[in-house]
């Protein structure tokens, strides 16, 4: 699976394999969660392989400073595009998920919300807002920026966190 893996990596610059110290799983890095699901799905059908595949998770930035740690997590920028009626659920669900709205247009006969959002509290959100909007709504998402984390409880350990984790079935 690794050599597999590594000739993906060759095609794809932004696909990063590498193997945990501790728990010894092969984890993939990508630029998102369908990336990831790409290149899982690229190895069972093309290379033949079972995989098993841990839940997405979120790599933390830390910075040491006089005062001590502080942990920075990655805000995604948003664009999610919806029918009027689907609006306040939208944004409610944004909310719900520390998003901060910072922009709302009309493009045609849809609304645009423009938000902020931690990418912890993201994970899973396109499927979530295709079930929401029974396949009506769309959403972009992109890194803008690190910012600190309020708590730096609320950030797990950088050492266990990475963006996504597949390993091989024995």
């Amino acid at each position: 699976m690794i050599s597999a893996l590594h000739e993906m990596s060759d095609q794809d610059q932004s696909l990063e394999v590498c193997i945990h110290e501790r728990s010894g799983q092969i984890i993939i890095k990508g630029m998102s969660e369908e990336h990831l699901d790409i290149a899982v799905e690229t190895l069972r059908r093309q290379h033949g392989f079972d995989v098993t595949v841990g839940v997405p998770r979120v790599s933390y930035r830390e910075v040491v400073t006089e005062a001590g740690k502080v942990r920075f997590e990655p805000i995604m920028r948003l664009e999610v595009v919806t029918q009027t009626p689907l609006l306040g659920s939208v944004i409610a669900d944004l909310s719900a998920r520390r998003g901060q709205i910072v922009g709302r247009t009309t493009r045609g006969n849809r609304e645009v919300v423009t938000a902020m959002a931690p990418l912890a509290n993201m994970l899973g959100y396109g499927s979530d807002l295709k079930l929401m909007s029974k396949g009506e709504a769309s959403h972009t998402m992109v890194f803008d920026h690190y910012e600190a984390v309020a708590e730096p409880s609320d950030a797990p350990d950088p050492d266990d966190t990475v963006p996504g984790a597949a390993s091989q079935r024995a």
